[in-house]
């Protein structure tokens, strides 16, 4: 566009050095003299203005063809000021031009400064068909003079404005549209064929000139055929500017001719580069050959083709739908092809995470389904151990003719057993259904307290040690010496992780044993750090294409073969309560082998604690015996005096446990007001244990006395 521009101007310029060396017709007295009412013009060559023609080929666009077309004139006939009007968009008006030009040759400073105001004045307006001076040239379609404007104010309506600037004479000119890019001029009105009408106005009054009539009639029609051009170009460009497809033009030998000025993102080159290339020079073998077949397919069969296509952009992939089409002549035959490019790349990945959310959304309801198919088998196996056994006891409790024996005593203990086991499965069950609606619904909240982590890991490795010697597996706990006694986090969280873990250990471990490890990173800071737990197992481990899936809700490994057992809820809350928490739970596994789980906790330590050990670890393992070295045990002796608690009812105290097992403790606080009396030190105890956080000892403590009063 630079250079078309810069052509431009040197051939107006050379136009105009003509324009200056051409003499005038009148002789310079006459000139002077004569009467302004009998000016004549000067008459040129017919070359100049044919130079003025070709000097229009060489702009760049629509406007600038525009204005040289009324600043030549202006020049070569001594008019002083023009003016151009286009038609509207629906043809049924014009709208005046923002090309105008003023010729400061013929201007005084007076005059110029008034042609402002009368340039202000018409910048804006719309004239109807025959209003004022543009519009009865458009309703007429011819060029038309106005040789006395102080005479003519019936048609020219900026008459009193034109009298301030000394306007004297006026000549319009409609600028043809091409009679072949006419469509169906019968149909429509004469005016609707014009480009635009361009009026000159003078100082003068002049009677009409028809030479000068003439000569620019005739030249408007090449005018007329070269906005066109310009004007269709500008439109073209403006349309391209909009257009974010790349649009190519291939021969059938695959080079690359033209390249539409669109503006395609991303680029695989630029298209100043492309140009004149080959596919086999920009793209792999593999992918020009697929693109040069297109083209020959296309031009053989003269078909249009769509196809999809992948490129590797700045290293970066991008998806692209081609549609490619044959340009034919006149005779319906071509050699090259159109190929239009567009990038769906966006379109591409929202259709990636559509059917992968869809086939997410199928696999959840299944696992839904399957999940509500198993629980009610879940649900109902537990109920029926309960209702069965308990309907046994009342049948003998309620037969007076039998009698108490120790047998019966030791028959109806093994029932309460099993309603006991069956009713803590089922409390299992529940609490994971309401931990995990809690989640999805984000009410699931932390608890941050100080506790003793030695305590929390006493008491996790009694409640497993009995079930993990009825498998015959080993259980140990390898806990660093970094790792402080008393540590600020939610124990009720972590406690439940633990256990989650440690649970699903035990029941996918059919021979070998469980290992817990603790260890603590100290990041510099004298108050964080952050706790990294592992329990590994040598159980039957999880398949590779499953591990995705792990941590899905109500999805169980296939793996697990006939210990398929629990909600399926259990990874996936653990997973969501460590991330709560501000860590990250990680799995390992490899089939016949077993699993590694750990994860990573921010704790807060507690500067006041006791020392760590000074050992580099302590490890316990079954069945040896416990050995926390110098940690503090999980119930010290001198903490309970013994007290003669035979008033509290079994009841009572599964009420005390369960609301151990979900941390709460305003319910656990009201319910031990509840349970003992106001000089009870079992109530001191436990309410100071509860407001200390220390859930871990309220649970074993509680466990013992239930057992006591069951056994």
């Amino acid at each position: 566009m630079l250079l078309t521009t810069t052509l431009g101007i040197k051939s107006a310029y050379s136009l105009h050095r003509q324009l200056s060396q051409q003499p005038q017709t009148l002789p310079e007295s006459e000139q002077t003299e004569q009467p302004f009412l009998d000016h004549q013009f000067p008459n040129p060559s017919p070359n100049l203005l044919l130079a003025l023609e070709q000097t229009l080929n060489t702009t760049s666009d629509f406007s600038s063809a525009l204005h040289l077309i009324l600043e030549q004139i202006c020049q070569l006939t001594g008019w002083s000021y023009a003016e151009a009007w286009i038609p509207t968009a629906d043809k049924s008006a014009l709208q005046c031009s923002p090309i105008w030009y003023k010729n400061p040759q013929t201007l005084s400073p007076e005059h110029i400064s008034a042609l402002q105001d009368f340039r202000h004045y018409t910048e804006g307006l719309i004239l109807l068909p025959d209003e004022d001076i543009p519009g009865r040239v458009w309703y007429s379609n011819k060029p038309q003079w106005f040789g006395n404007l102080a005479q003519d104010n019936d048609i020219f309506s900026r008459g009193t404005l034109a009298h301030q600037v000394d306007l004297g004479a006026a000549f319009g000119l409609p600028i043809p549209i091409p009679a072949e890019e006419s469509l169906t001029p019968n149909l429509i009105p004469r005016r609707s064929a014009s480009l635009g009408i361009l009026v000159f106005f003078t100082h003068y009054s002049s009677v009409q000139d028809q030479y000068w009539v003439q000569q620019l009639s005739y030249r408007a029609l090449d005018f007329g055929r070269i906005l066109h051009q310009k004007q269709v170009t500008t439109e073209f460009k403006t349309l391209f500017s909009a257009i974010s497809d790349l649009i190519l033009i291939f021969d059938a030998q695959g080079y690359i001719v033209n390249i539409a000025p669109t503006t395609p993102k991303p680029l695989y080159q630029m298209p100043s580069e492309l140009i004149g290339k080959s596919v086999q020079d920009i793209f792999e073998p593999e992918q020009s050959t697929t693109f040069i077949h297109l083209i020959w397919q296309s031009l053989n069969t003269q078909t249009t083709l769509q196809t999809e296509y992948q490129l590797t952009i700045e290293e970066q992939s991008f998806w692209f739908a081609a549609t490619i089409a044959p340009i034919t002549d006149v005779s319906g035959m071509g050699d090259s092809v159109i190929w239009i490019a567009r990038d769906i790349t966006e379109r591409k990945e929202a259709m990636e995470a559509l059917s992968a959310a869809k086939e997410a959304a199928e696999n959840a309801n299944q696992a839904k389904s399957t999940f509500l198919a198993k629980m009610s088998h879940e649900l109902r196996t537990p109920l029926n151990a309960i209702l069965g056994f308990t309907q046994v006891m009342i049948r003998h409790l309620g037969d007076t003719s039998s009698t108490v024996t120790p047998a019966r005593i030791e028959e109806h203990f093994g029932y309460l057993k099993v309603i006991h086991h069956s009713g803590e499965h089922l409390l299992d069950l529940i609490n994971d259904l309401l931990n995990w609606s809690k989640i999805e619904a984000g009410k699931m909240e932390l608890h941050q307290n100080r506790f003793n982590l030695y305590d929390m890991l006493s008491s996790l490795y009694q409640m497993f040690k009995l079930k993990a010697e009825h498998q015959g597996l080993s259980l140990s706990f390898d806990v660093s010496a970094k790792v402080p006694p008393f540590i600020e986090a939610d124990s009720g969280k972590l406690r439940q992780v633990f256990i989650n873990l440690l649970g699903n250990a035990l029941k996918f471990t059919p021979q070998g044993g469980i290992q817990v490890q603790v260890d603590c990173a100290n990041h510099g800071s004298e108050n964080n750090a952050t706790l990294i737990c592992e329990v590994q197992d040598t159980g039957i481990g999880i398949a590779p294409n499953e591990l995705s899936r792990l941590f899905e809700p109500f999805v169980q490994s296939s793996s697990d073969r006939g210990f398929q057992e629990g909600t399926g809820l259990g990874l996936p809350i653990s997973q969501q309560v460590v991330e709560l928490m501000g860590g990250k739970l990680m799995v390992e596994s490899e089939v016949g082998k077993g699993s590694k789980f750990q994860f990573t906790l921010p704790i807060k330590l507690d500067m006041g604690s006791e020392p760590t050990l000074t050992s580099e670890s302590r490890q316990y393992t079954i069945p040896a015996d416990l050995k926390l070295l110098n940690a503090p045990l999980a119930i010290k002796p001198q903490d309970v005096e013994p007290e003669d608690l035979s008033y509290v009812q079994s009841s009572d105290w599964v009420k005390l446990q369960q609301a151990t097992l979900a941390a709460e403790e305003e319910l656990l606080l009201k319910l031990i007001d509840e349970v003992f009396p106001s000089n009870s030190r079992m109530r001191d105890c436990l309410t100071e244990w509860v407001h200390d956080f220390q859930f871990d000892r309220v649970h074993q403590l509680i466990s013992e006395k239930l057992s006591e009063k069951v056994n």
